[in-house]
């Protein structure tokens, strides 16, 4: 006879949120953390809402700076991965326009050069986000300059590059001296919930590349691997590859504009933090007195900007050991997508010979 049981007694079951709550305090309760009761959408749309979150605390910040000691900062973002996004984020906040500068879409390598200078070879390193971030403020009148580059969806042969983001912050120290800083961040090592998008993505890369060892192995037809071609094509299914590059580039905003916010603040606190003497006064082609001819020599070129920076010649990282560093640092192992845990190296049982034992027996009488 089925016997009916009383769910509401178990005591793993959670109550639920209180009628009252809103949408921030939701967010947050505890029984809506855990993975197993979020949906993807859910835990993107998480993410995206932090990314703002974090683009107002920065704009905040500036305009609290620009009210206290009449600092008028602009920021200026240089981005790979992100393309626009991180600017968007800024845009998408009301009010604080006086803060928003503009932004480099360098998606594509020779961008990274054309527009911004960008010299290192590997573009994956901590030298080119050192690069970008200081491109920004050599090649605009923005005061502050984000810069991201890294992998939110790298080809199959890359695959242990995924999720990896190099950030670089810059500013000005005073009117000939730039101060910057670089960061690596792994988007999927992040929360338990990134990593098992980021292992699913992984997981079907490896599946893909076996099966294609094993078609060739068994010296299948080419007829019968067509039957694959979707399997073996070494590309990973668009609706899973949308989903988790879109998380990668929506946290790569949130942290970013966080290091940015620590970075100002940390150096303000340092007397580091400043707006050149000759931006303030001639470096900007908006006044009134605006003659194209003055400002412009050939297309693409901004023959004041260039004048003002002239007397740059310092820049100062102040993590030294990474900041020139170029090459990949890299920070996905295997472990990565193993459960993130190490697997145990085998304890080494030879033993050397005449080796004596720790606790030799007694001989008898």
């Amino acid at each position: 006879m089925y016997k009916k049981t009383n769910r509401a007694s178990k005591t793993s079951r959670k109550p639920p949120p209180p009628p009252d709550m809103v949408l921030s305090d939701f967010l947050k309760f505890e029984d809506y953390q855990s993975f197993d009761t979020l949906r993807a959408d859910d835990i993107l749309n998480d993410t995206k809402m932090k990314s703002h979150e974090s683009a107002h605390k920065l704009l905040l910040y500036l305009n609290n700076l620009k009210n206290k000691k009449g600092m008028i900062h602009t920021i200026g973002t240089a981005e790979s991965l992100t393309a626009g996004l991180m600017f968007s984020t800024l845009v998408d906040i009301p009010m604080f326009g006086v803060h928003k500068y503009g932004c480099f879409g360098v998606y594509d390598t020779d961008a990274k050069r054309v527009f911004l200078g960008v010299q290192v070879k590997n573009v994956y390193t901590h030298r080119c986000a050192k690069e970008m971030a200081v491109g920004i403020l050599k090649n605009s009148n923005a005061t502050i300059g984000i810069a991201v580059t890294g992998n939110a969806m790298p080809w199959s042969c890359h695959k242990d590059m995924l999720g990896e983001v190099f950030i670089g912050v810059a500013c000005y120290g005073d009117n000939n001296t730039i101060i910057c800083e670089t960061y690596i961040v792994n988007m999927c090592k992040l929360t338990d919930k990134a990593n098992t998008q980021c292992t699913l993505w992984y997981n079907n890369i490896i599946q893909e590349l076996d099966l294609c060892k094993t078609l060739n192995k068994y010296d299948v037809n080419l007829d019968e691997q067509k039957k694959y071609n979707r399997l073996t094509d070494g590309y990973n299914d668009s609706i899973l590859t949308a989903y988790v590059s879109s998380y990668i580039r929506n946290k790569t905003t949130e942290i970013a504009f966080n290091k940015a916010l620590k970075f100002l603040h940390t150096n303000l606190n340092n007397s580091k933090l400043a707006v050149p003497s000759w931006m303030i006064t001639s470096s900007r082609i908006d006044n009134e007195d605006y003659d194209e001819t003055k400002f412009r020599g050939e297309p693409c070129q901004n023959a004041v900007l260039k004048k003002s920076r002239e007397n740059i010649t310092n820049v100062e990282c102040i993590n030294k050991t990474l900041c020139d560093d170029e090459v990949r640092v890299g920070m996905n192992t295997t472990a990565l997508f193993n459960g993130g845990k190490p697997k145990k190296a085998k304890p080494n049982n030879t033993k050397p010979k005449n080796a004596k034992p720790k606790n030799p027996k007694p001989k008898s009488k």
